[in-house]
């Protein structure tokens, strides 16, 4: 009974209250980095799969080669 009258009447205080908002902005940012880099990775796979279709007559005339399509639409990530 001591325990759920200790959390029941637990107030937090303005430190412990600033520290929790300073973690959930921490991590909202953590969470955008996050998606930025997972839109980057599904961009690039839409890149890749519109290079793979080409012909290799039309990848050369791009400056490509089937060996680095891949290399170029993932270079972000080196």
């Amino acid at each position: 009974m001591a325990m759920q009258e200790e959390i029941v009447g637990y107030q937090p205080t303005a430190s412990t209250l600033e520290k929790l908002r300073g973690s959930l902005v921490s991590m909202a940012k953590r969470i955008g980095v996050w998606l930025d880099a997972r839109a980057d990775a599904w961009a690039a796979a839409a890149l890749y799969d519109q290079l793979r279709r080409l012909s290799d007559e039309e990848l050369r005339r791009r400056g490509l080669t089937r060996d680095t399509v891949a290399r170029h639409a993932f270079k972000s990530f080196d």
